[in-house]
C-alpha cells in the first residue's frame, strides 16, 4: 500500500475476465487455471485458518491494532490522513468493521511531512494487522469484504514481509472510493523502498464493490502469485529472482485508509464510513 504509484506503465487493465494487454515483462496474461487451488482440488489443501469474527471482540491470537510497532507514531499512522485507533476497529453482526470517521482523535500528531507530503491527521480510522501472530508463505488467502461508498476512501487488505525492508508487499485489494467498480492488486518487490518495482492489475467495470460483498485473494506457489476476484482470476505474475522468493513470512494488514492515494473527502462523503470484512480463509497444500 505505498503511495507512490508510478507503475502504471507495468499495469495490465483487465475489464472484468476480459484482458487488455499493457507494458509488461513475463507475465502470463491468461493463467490456465481460473479458479484457486482449494476450489479446484480440496482434498490437496488443508484449511488452516478461518475467522469469522463471531463474537464481539477481536481475536487477538491472530491480530493485533493499528499498525506495526515500529511504524510511525507508533502506529497509529501511515501514508494517508487519518490517525488510526483501537476503538475504530468494530466486531459487531459476526463482521469485522473498520470505521472511519470525520473528526480528529485526540491524540493524533500534529501535521508533519511523510511520503512527500505535508500530512493532516485530520480523520480518524481502523487498521488490523498479523505481525508476528499469523504469517504466511505458500498457499491461498481469501477473505470477504464490502467497501465503503463514497469518495476519500483508500480500503486496503495486502501483506508484507516481516523484516526491517518490509518487502515484498502484495496487495489484493486496493480501492479508490471515488470509484468503487475498480479493483486495484499488485506486488512490489527490490531491495529497498528506494529502489524497487510493481508489477499489478487494474481490474475495471467491476459490479459496484460498495453495494456488496465480494471475495478477494491471492494464491503465492513456488513459481507464481495469482489474484482472484470472486474465485475467478485477475492477473498472474512468474517468478523471478527478485520476488517470489523472498514471499516467505508474510504478515496480513487491513486497513481504512483515508485521503493518501484517493481523492480527499469532500461535501459528498458519506459518513461515518466503514469497511468491512466477512471473514478471512488461509489454505496451504498437505504435505
Amino acid at each position: 500500500m505505498v503511495t507512490n504509484k508510478n507503475l502504471f506503465g507495468k499495469i495490465i487493465v483487465a475489464i472484468f475476465s476480459v484482458i487488455v494487454i499493457g507494458s509488461v515483462i513475463t507475465l502470463n496474461l491468461l493463467p490456465p487455471r481460473t479458479t484457486p487451488g482449494p476450489y479446484n482440488n480440496p482434498s490437496e489443501w488443508n484449511l488452516v485458518l478461518f475467522d469469522d469474527f463471531i463474537g464481539d471482540t477481536l481475536n487477538l491470537s491472530h491480530w493485533s491494532y493499528n499498525y506495526p510497532n515500529g511504524w510511525p507514531n507508533d502506529g497509529h499512522t501511515h501514508n494517508h490522513q487519518a490517525y488510526m485507533a483501537e476503538e475504530n476497529v468494530l466486531i459487531e453482526n459476526s463482521l469485522l468493521r473498520l470505521m472511519g470517521e470525520n473528526s480528529r482523535h485526540p491524540n493524533a500528531p500534529d501535521p508533519e511531512w511523510g511520503w512527500g507530503k505535508l500530512l493532516h491527521y485530520n480523520y480518524t480510522a481502523g487498521c488490523i494487522h498479523s505481525r508476528g501472530k499469523l504469517n504466511f508463505t505458500r498457499g491461498y488467502i481469501e477473505g470477504r469484504f464490502k467497501m465503503p461508498a463514497s469518495r476519500g476512501f483508500w480500503p486496503a487488505f495486502w501483506m508484507l514481509k516481516d523484516q526491517e525492508v518490509g518487502l515484498p508487499e502484495v496487495d489484493i485489494i486496493e480501492v479508490l472510493t471515488h470509484n468503487t467498480n475498480n479493483l486495484y492488486t499488485t506486488v512490489h518487490y527490490g531491495h529497498s523502498w528506494s529502489d524497487y518495482d510493481s508489477y499489478g492489475w487494474l481490474t475495471t467495470n467491476l459490479p459496484d464493490l460498495s453495494a456488496d460483498f465480494h471475495t478477494y485473494g491471492v494464491e503465492i506457489s513456488d513459481e507464481s502469485l495469482t489474484w482472484f476476484f470472486d474465485g475467478k482470476s485477475v492477473g498472474r505474475v512468474f517468478k523471478n529472482e527478485y520476488w517470489l522468493e523472498r514471499c516467505t513470512d508474510l504478515f496480513i494488514i487491513i486497513n481504512l485508509a483515508i485521503g493518501g492515494w484517493e481523492l480527499e473527502p469532500d461535501e459528498t462523503t458519506i459518513w461515518p464510513a466503514y469497511f468491512e470484512c466477512d471473514w478471512m480463509k488461509i489454505w496451504q497444500l498437505k504435505e
